[in-house]
């Protein structure tokens, strides 16, 4: 992945989480193939693995493009913590505390990755945003839901009202830079490891594949051109 220190650049905006009344949240920010959605899955995964037996977290991940409406992600995390949550029939507020209730009912903390937040934004609006930070207000048990925000939009912190802008707190912001040639080179050894046997593809056409998908920084494109060298080689009868 090649992203170790923005890694631990979200671990510190997640300090104190083995407290069961400590929520936190984070917005990540970056161009397209610059390894968000692995770097916040990645993180939910190492927390979890981290306070095992100390808290339970479960990590539930909504890609927002496929889920346009505010609805339409309520009723994805509800389903995820509960297959038989009914489809229609409840209001956004609704589903909110019947998510929160769940959660207080199996002693779980949930971090919410909302990935490509910005279509949300611009289909909706921000509105769901707040209702999630402020989920546990009022409330005498705190400590619910820990939020991450993820936007290919580096402007995305432009479109949030202060009040919002006040909740997710503008330290907990990372925005992530473009891959390097030496990275991509990196991304692509690490697939062709998993994908070929050692040796197999040799460090020239690797640093071929790092070279050209640089202009863009894209690890996505590292990957593809990767695979289609594969492709092609196995057509021709070079099974390596």
């Amino acid at each position: 992945m090649g992203r170790e220190d923005e890694l631990g650049e979200i671990a510190s905006m997640f300090m104190g989480m083995q407290d069961h009344n400590v929520s936190a949240r984070a917005v990540v920010m970056g161009p397209v193939g610059s390894g968000k959605t692995v770097l916040t899955n990645t993180f939910s995964k190492d927390l979890i693995r981290k306070l095992e037996g100390r808290r339970k977290i479960i990590s539930i991940h909504v890609n927002c493009r496929n889920h346009s409406r505010t609805t339409q992600v309520l009723h994805q995390i509800a389903i995820k913590l509960d297959p038989g949550h009914p489809e229609r029939g409840f209001s956004a507020g609704e589903i909110i505390q019947t998510i929160r209730r769940n959660l207080l009912t199996h002693g779980l903390h949930l971090i919410l990755i909302l990935d490509e937040i910005d279509v949300l934004i611009r289909n909706d609006s921000s509105d769901l945003i707040y209702r999630l930070l402020r989920i546990d207000e009022g409330q005498h048990d705190k400590g619910v839901l820990s939020l991450i925000l993820v936007s290919q939009e580096l402007n995305l912190i432009n479109r949030f009202e202060a009040a919002i802008m006040s909740r997710l707190g503008a330290s907990n912001v990372l925005k992530l830079a473009p891959y390097l040639e030496k990275q991509l080179i990196e991304i692509a050894r690490q697939r062709a490891e998993l994908a070929c046997r050692n040796g197999s593809i040799s460090e020239v056409v690797l640093a071929k594949i790092g070279r050209y998908s640089a202009s863009s920084g894209d690890a996505r494109m590292c990957i593809e051109l990767l695979e289609g060298g594969i492709r092609r080689a196995e057509k021709i009868g070079r099974d390596e």
